[in-house]
């Protein structure tokens, strides 16, 4: 369940607050993600530049913010007893993302891609992966979500391929 609705929160928060204006969210999330695609757009999308790595992430304090924001949501939502192990899918979940995202954006050559290649259906994943964030990239209304399977750009019709 917690896999299940970090996806859903990675693609709402980047569909939403990342790219449009939105109250009550601090208009310095979009700002710096629109920085992100200014940086990484066209021949540009990987690269090695001490310059452009610091805008691969965002800003350091905005992973604790984002899941203290999900802890709140979940005590709202569900009993106590479940919190291990939702959190549990939400942190693999935020880790993947940040890991994969990172080296998305590095030369093709770097050495988790090219360990990640050597690795049956998980080297098929990470090609789908990365054409699936260059389209983002390209063209920033499609292909919202970052970790397959992708489910919430098909059900709200921002898949792009």
């Amino acid at each position: 369940m917690g896999l299940f609705y970090t996806h859903f929160f990675e693609w709402w928060f980047h569909h939403g607050p990342m790219h449009r204006r939105m109250r009550l969210i601090p208009e310095a999330i979009k700002l710096s993600h629109l920085e992100h695609h200014r940086v990484f757009h066209g021949n540009n999308y990987r690269s090695d530049d001490p310059e452009d790595l610091k805008y691969i992430t965002g800003a350091y304090y905005r992973w604790p913010i984002s899941f203290l924001v999900n802890y709140l949501l979940f005590i709202i939502i569900f009993p106590m007893q479940y919190g291990a192990i939702f959190f549990l899918g939400v942190f693999l979940h935020f880790t993947s993302y940040e890991v994969t995202h990172w080296f998305s954006h590095r030369e093709a050559d770097n050495l988790f891609d090219k360990t990640l290649s050597h690795i049956p259906i998980i080297n098929k994943l990470r090609e789908i992966q990365i054409e699936h964030h260059r389209i983002h990239h390209e063209e920033p209304r499609w292909d919202f979500a970052f970790n397959p399977p992708y489910l919430f750009d098909h059900l709200f019709g921002t898949f792009k391929r």
